[in-house]
């Protein structure tokens, strides 16, 4: 084997050494996320004893805000989610310096829960959600949960959510 071949063989197997877990795989690093599922916000109910079809999740940055020298916010801008079915998981991660979570930065949740599931934000990242008419909908119940401080790759998840007002089962449809 020629010298130049032996190197470069020694040094793909310390890389692969370095970044190889227990089990053989190689390591991916972790995200930075933040996730909320119904289960933080339901409490003693389920999504269909509730009614429960969709949710919205906003966080809201609770950080002082950063400026740089020109006096130009540094801190990344939030979107809420997506409407997200209930069985499924809202998460926000860190995408780029100016957009997502940031690690060390902490935020309250909002949670906006909605009895309709055909639902589409009024604007990209809007809370606000219209029907399939573009007709605004309000959401049905509201809950906050406890900040969160996002840590550096790491999931951090939101628990101990509680009402804003007093959850009510939506009312049974009547028909004759």
């Amino acid at each position: 084997m020629r010298p130049v071949s032996s190197a470069l063989l020694a040094l793909s197997l310390a890389f692969v050494a370095c970044s190889s877990g227990s089990d053989g795989d190689v390591d991916e690093p972790r995200p930075t996320t933040i996730e909320v599922s119904a289960e933080a916000f339901l409490g003693a109910f389920t999504c269909e004893s509730l009614g429960l079809d969709t949710y919205v999740v906003t966080l809201e940055d609770t950080e002082p805000e950063e400026v740089n020298d020109a006096g130009v916010s540094v801190v990344p801008e939030l979107r809420s989610s997506p409407p997200t079915l209930c069985e499924r998981t809202a998460v926000f991660g860190e995408v780029r310096p100016d957009f997502g979570i940031r690690a060390g930065r902490q935020y309250r949740v909002l949670v906006d829960g909605y009895d309709q599931a055909e639902l589409t934000p009024a604007e990209p990242g809007s809370p606000l959600l219209n029907d399939t008419d573009g007709a605004r909908v309000e959401p049905a119940w509201q809950w906050t949960c406890p900040a969160l401080r996002a840590e550096f790759r790491q999931t951090r998840r939101a628990t101990r959510c509680t009402p804003l007002v007093p959850i009510e089962p939506s009312a049974p449809s009547v028909t004759e």
